[in-house]
């Protein structure tokens, strides 16, 4: 047991008996000692031990041979006002990441910081929150205090010197360092991972590869050409993927020719045709890491033909058909048509075209039963978030005027993670009432509770009330709409 830990035993033995039977304070730490108050009485100098002992404990503050600690730099941004704390208090005590991460930005786009009470609690949950908005927000006094904990320093600490985080420090906060330096300098970070390659294990290879996905441009072909030797599929895959971004790179154009062997459009005087042959896997399909293991319920040729289409730039099917939609009508036509739906919406999303991923969303969600359906609800998500922020407002308006049950728009709701706008709040709102008391869904349950009101408006927090006064989950609902709308009215500038 350390001089902290008993110095803290007797101090709450002290604090049970109380100081009148307890005595004279027991012997404490030199830094604790140096924060009690000197001319207090001796219930003040107790209460401030505790104080500063249960702090030095949460933060695994180590003892120091009598030696005071730094003392940390004043902060020079001010701290949030009392009530703007007691909000962040509650919206910690909900455990819900949204709620906080909003708290954390509202905070830090007014210039201020967070309680310095608060700080261990804050510190607790920095995990959950995102990097950007936590940092920010702790201030000098808070990245002192992670400092002492090891379990805080991956989100707190801060490091101008950023190929010495990657190559010094823990490994959750490595790639966090490598996301960093991959925006401020992408050559150095790909010469980082370049550099280090040989001695990293696989699963941190592959993060370390995926990351390269963030600024992505010609420069990085050689190194990702050199991945498609790999013994690992699973790292030629995601060099594969990778590379098929890059237009003129070999592998797209060795992906463009597969795909024109297997897949043909024959224009017919009024109509198209398309023809589609499944693939056998060959050699060099494995070089360029590919496989044929069967997934989604396909066999092996179909799902081989899903991966080649999700690795073929889509910039090669804009010469068969002349809108992405045409396509989509061609491929609903085929006996492929998930191998081929899955493999364009996977390379709209991989390759980041906007433009094909609304085609693709708007041709599964007008359908009944389409392709994607719930199997993929992560690829659904890819698809939504590159939507612009109005089109998918009004395609999700057109999806809860015809979806009866939470299958039909669960994956898209689970995407959803931008405020909505009012009309489409208050359809929504509508809609998971009505659907919470004919046909009630477990997910739609948690959805009600967590994530509905982090996407609406807290303007709304009447309408929830009109629906729902008594009947739960509403009245938490309206809760967390209320306490969003205090947020804002306390920490807008």
């Amino acid at each position: 047991m350390s001089a902290w830990q008993e110095s803290w035993h007797e101090l709450l033995t002290t604090a049970a008996l109380g100081t009148e039977r307890g005595g004279a304070l027991p012997a404490l730490p030199t830094v604790v000692e140096e924060t009690v108050t000197a001319d207090g009485s001796t219930e003040e100098k107790l209460l401030d031990a505790i104080a500063v002992l249960s702090t030095g404990l949460r933060a695994g503050l180590q003892p120091s041979d009598g030696e005071p600690v730094e003392r940390c730099e004043e902060d020079e941004l001010p701290e949030c006002s009392e009530k703007a704390g007691r909000l962040m208090e509650a919206a910690l005590e909900r455990a819900n990441p949204r709620l906080m991460a909003e708290w954390c930005r509202l905070c830090a786009e007014a210039g201020q910081r967070a309680p310095t009470r608060l700080l261990p609690d804050l510190l607790d949950h920095s995990h959950h929150l995102p990097g950007e908005w936590s940092a920010a927000i702790l201030g000098r006094r808070g990245a002192w205090l992670a400092s002492k904990n090891p379990a805080w320093r991956v989100r707190a600490e801060v490091d101008d010197d950023l190929a010495s985080q990657f190559l010094e420090s823990p490994r959750a906060l490595r790639l966090q360092a490598l996301h960093a330096l991959r925006r401020q300098d992408p050559a150095r970070a790909r010469e980082l991972i370049a550099e280090t390659w040989k001695g990293e294990k696989l699963d941190d290879r592959l993060r370390f590869l995926t990351s390269l996905a963030e600024g992505l441009s010609a420069d990085d072909e050689p190194f990702l050409t050199e991945r498609l030797a790999e013994r690992s599929k699973k790292l030629r895959l995601e060099a594969a993927g990778l590379l098929s971004c890059l237009p003129g790179s070999p592998l797209a154009r060795r992906m463009s020719e597969r795909i024109g062997t297997l897949v043909d459009v024959e224009r017919k005087v009024v109509r198209k045709k398309l023809t589609v042959e499944l693939p056998e896997l060959t050699d060099a399909d494995e070089q360029d890491g590919l496989d044929d293991k069967a997934v989604l319920g396909l066999g092996r040729r179909a799902s081989l033909l899903m991966r080649i289409v999700s690795h073929v730039p889509v910039a090669a099917w804009e010469g068969l058909v002349e809108k992405p939609d045409e396509l989509l009508k061609l491929f609903a036509k085929s006996d492929h048509a998930m191998a081929l739906v899955f493999g364009l919406a996977e390379a709209a999303v991989r390759q980041r075209r906007s433009d094909w991923a609304e085609a693709v969303l708007t041709h599964e969600l007008g359908s009944q039963g389409g392709a994607l359906a719930e199997r993929r609800v992560e690829l659904i998500g890819g698809l939504w978030r590159l939507v612009d922020r109005e089109r998918r407002e009004a395609m999700l308006l057109r999806l809860l005027d015809r979806a009866r049950t939470w299958p039909e728009v669960g994956p898209v709701l689970q995407a959803a993670d931008d405020e909505l706008g009012m009309k489409a709040g208050e359809k929504l709102i509508d809609w998971c009432h009505r659907c919470q008391r004919a046909q009630w869904h477990p997910r739609l349950g948690d959805f009600i509770r967590l994530e509905l009101p982090t996407i609406l408006s807290p303007a709304l927090a009447g309408r929830v009330h009109e629906l729902g006064a008594s009947r739960e989950p509403w009245p938490a609902v309206a809760a967390v709409l209320e306490l969003r709308r205090d947020m804002r009215e306390e920490l807008t500038p």
